[in-house]
């Protein structure tokens, strides 16, 4: 059975539309019926993570923040143990009925690690204890263990949305992972658990590194980074993980930018820029400084000690 049919058939048990007997807790919250059938309009983004997750050929999964179940219940359908956290009891108690229903490999939080992969989708952009949480998920993953995540951190009131706070948790995740930098039409990143923790390497201060130093890096543009350019011939720099905040840049740095493809020194690309009168090299060394502080830019694994 389709994945969407599935979430149908749920749907009208949990409303009662069919004879079967529904827990009490769950029949009479209406907001879980509305959540189930509103998951249904983003099936398309859900069902592209899912396969991909499906080619990993996981066999034990934690859901983090799980809700009513649509990424935990597709995995459990194609074969894999899921086990699915979630603060709402509701939604636990929904969890629960769905494994009887349906008969699958479904399992509240807690359960014995390690596990093959952890699933946080839009749950650290609304948990002040979001460095903390990563903490958690990355001990509780075997080493080499996938994490999939997506938050957008929006200036809502709804979400957490200062700088600060995205800091910590990058700082985390480069801490315990290391970012799958091929791109994705996810709007997801996968992070892979390193078997050792480390000094957050991808948070380089660029502002404070020795000159001579910086011009041996090998700068590499994030892959999920897009330049849209405007009326007035600026770009805005922007893409979808937490991150990345949009930033307005002149046509000029773009093209510096676009150099960065991970296999050229600072200082080559700098006399690469000064040979074709983009930028001046003090300009252009000022916009990649800018662009490391941004994380837009992160050194390439080809740089010497870079390696995970």
């Amino acid at each position: 059975m389709r994945d969407d049919k599935i979430f149908q058939r749920l749907g009208q048990f949990v409303s009662g539309k069919t004879g079967t007997a529904v827990p009490r807790l769950v029949k009479n919250v209406d907001g879980l019926v509305v959540n189930l059938f509103e998951q249904l309009f983003t099936w398309d983004t859900v069902s592209v993570r899912v396969r991909e997750l499906t080619k990993l050929r996981l066999r034990r999964v934690i859901d983090v923040g799980c809700g009513s179940g649509m990424y935990a219940i597709s995995l459990a359908c194609r074969g894999s143990t899921v086990t699915c956290n979630d603060p709402n009891p509701v939604c636990l108690e929904f969890i629960k009925y769905a494994a009887k229903e349906l008969r699958l490999r479904l399992h509240e939080h807690p359960a014995r690690a390690p596990f093959d992969a952890a699933l946080c989708i839009n749950v650290l952009d609304h948990t002040k204890r979001a460095p903390q949480l990563v903490e958690k998920i990355a001990d509780s993953l075997k080493p080499g263990g996938c994490l999939l995540i997506h938050a957008d951190f929006v200036c809502d009131g709804r979400h957490i949305s200062d700088i600060p706070s995205i800091e910590r948790v990058l700082h985390k995740l480069t801490q315990r992972f290391v970012r799958d930098r091929r791109p994705s039409s996810m709007r997801a990143e996968f992070w892979y658990r390193r078997a050792r923790r480390a000094a957050g390497t991808e948070l380089v201060n660029s502002i404070q590194t020795k000159h001579s130093e910086l011009l041996r890096w090998r700068p590499l543009l994030h892959p999920n980074a897009t330049g849209r350019c405007g009326s007035s011939g600026d770009v805005t720099l922007q893409g979808f993980p937490f991150y990345l905040m949009p930033t307005l840049l002149n046509e000029r740095a773009w093209r510096l930018l676009l150099k960065c493809d991970g296999s050229r020194t600072i200082k080559e690309i700098l006399a690469a820029s000064a040979r074709d009168s983009s930028l001046s090299p003090d300009d252009a060394l000022g916009v990649l400084r800018e662009m490391f502080s941004r994380h837009y830019l992160s050194r390439s694994p080809l740089d010497k000690g870079h390696r995970s």
